[in-house]
């Protein structure tokens, strides 16, 4: 599957790229301008998955602001044992993932479960901010590779010592490295 927005609004209680359900299934999403938000600011729920049941997902951001939701991490490599692979490009300077959940406590997961192929996040341009970026278990490689693109900490959030957390590994590439 195929989706592109050039410009809007799009509101959605979820958002997985690959669909659900099971199966090879895969998916390509491209934010190039507008507003995506996943659940909202008053109402807890909702999830952003990359790599659901074994599909593969990449997301790519271009000037667009994408928003997670309030209850659950965004998160790569839902299921455990799927072969998801899950990536997230940003990809234009005024891209903004904002993983914060309106609050402190909701970051970016990229390793929900274990046993899938591949969680990457490529920071090319652009903003991602979160409360902290981690992988929750070992079990699948799981990659944030700066190039550019800024890595923000939320102001607020309580995970400062955990900031970064369980990564198979973190490249600096030529663009370089910008952590805020």
């Amino acid at each position: 599957a195929y989706y592109r927005m050039l410009g809007g609004t799009l509101q959605a209680g979820q958002l997985s790229v690959t669909g659900s359900g099971y199966g090879l299934n895969s998916a390509v999403a491209d934010f190039v301008n507008g507003v995506v938000t996943v659940g909202s600011n008053t109402v807890a729920g909702g999830w952003l998955i990359w790599g659901w049941a074994g599909g593969s997902g990449v997301m790519n951001v271009y000037d667009a602001t994408v928003v997670a939701p309030t209850a659950n991490d965004a998160t790569m490599a839902y299921l455990a044992g799927r072969n998801s692979v899950g990536m997230l490009n940003l990809l234009g300077s005024g891209g903004l993932v904002n993983c914060t959940g309106y609050g402190t406590q909701r970051g970016f997961d990229l390793a929900r479960s274990a046993g899938n192929l591949l969680s990457v996040i490529n920071l090319n341009a652009g903003t991602l901010l979160a409360n902290r970026v981690r992988a929750g278990v070992t079990g699948t490689p799981s990659y944030l590779n700066f190039n550019g693109g800024t890595l923000k900490a939320n102001a607020g959030t309580s995970y400062n010592t955990t900031f970064l957390q369980g990564l198979t590994a973190a490249p600096v590439y030529r663009g370089c490295a910008v952590i805020d």
